[in-house]
């Protein structure tokens, strides 16, 4: 119910509301010192080893509190995912290296885009569907039905079509490259199936989704990196542009590339990235 009363509000309200709920969850999670504070410390210490107990603390507290902000946004982002250009396009004050993007787009070949969970995931999924019209994403049921039921409707608003994760999936995210289509992915999830497989990640290794890799060197496709930050004015859309090396035959060498491209973006603004995520799942213990 209480989920439920949010998305409703989301949608009488200005978005600064939800910016100030977000601000208070931030508060609440790091006075608490919650598992989400713990778990980023853990990764930032793994991470950034030169840097001191105060400057991991710093940091982590402003990654729980940029990553609590970003979820009360994207509940405004889901309920007004019917209003694009009066609600949503408007928070986007920038787009960089945004010509590079429509010329991959408008290339007569498909087109894989890749993200991490740094900034407004949200506002970055809907200029996606937007810009691309047949916008496929592939998708991880969340545990809570109601609230899966309303971020899987809030995306299909946009125009982006979710899929599961599975064999049937990757035939389909294959069929739809090949016929010229578009397809997005976070890659900076640990993979439960076949899809796994270890690449440095920060120079420590870690589990690493191959499935975009595999299907970048089955077809003809373009491939490029693309996130959303805060910056001074409001939100930017980043383009970056992926190495030769991500398709190279070498699966680790074609990874290793890809989580190149996210630590380049990551270390501009640390401080938005979800570090709350186990990341190193596997290599390192968390509590």
């Amino acid at each position: 119910m209480f989920i439920k009363i949010l998305f409703f509000l989301a949608k009488i309200a200005p978005f600064r509301v939800f910016q100030a709920f977000g601000s208070f969850l931030g508060f609440l999670m790091v006075f608490s010192n919650s598992k989400s504070l713990k778990t980023s410390s853990t990764n930032l210490k793994h991470v950034f080893k030169s840097k001191t107990k105060e400057e991991i603390g710093d940091l982590s507290r402003s990654s729980v509190r940029q990553t609590s902000l970003s979820l009360m946004e994207a509940i405004y982002v889901w309920s007004n995912s019917r209003d694009f250009s009066r609600k949503i396009y408007p928070l986007i004050s920038k787009v960089n290296n945004e010509s590079k993007f429509d010329s991959l787009l408008g290339e007569d070949k498909g087109l894989i885009i890749i993200s991490s969970h740094i900034g407004n995931m949200e506002l970055l999924i809907s200029w996606m569907a937007h810009k691309a019209e047949n916008l496929i994403i592939p998708f991880t049921k969340v545990k809570n039905k109601t609230v899966n039921n309303l971020v899987k409707s809030g995306r299909q608003n946009y125009g982006a079509k979710m899929i599961g994760i599975g064999f049937k999936s990757t035939k389909l995210l294959l069929e739809h490259i090949n016929n010229k289509g578009t397809i997005a992915m976070a890659v900076d999830q640990v993979p439960k199936n076949k899809n796994r497989h270890t690449a440095n990640f920060f120079g420590n290794a870690c589990y690493t989704n191959s499935l975009i890799s595999n299907i970048a060197k089955r077809t003809d496709c373009n491939v490029i990196y693309c996130s959303c930050t805060l910056g001074k004015d409001g939100y930017q859309i980043n383009i970056r542009e992926v190495g030769e090396n991500f398709f190279s035959d070498d699966v680790t060498e074609s990874l290793e590339s890809m989580n190149k491209v996210l630590e380049e973006d990551i270390l501009v603004s640390p401080e938005q990235y979800a570090w709350e995520y186990k990341r190193f799942k596997g290599y390192i213990d968390y509590v």
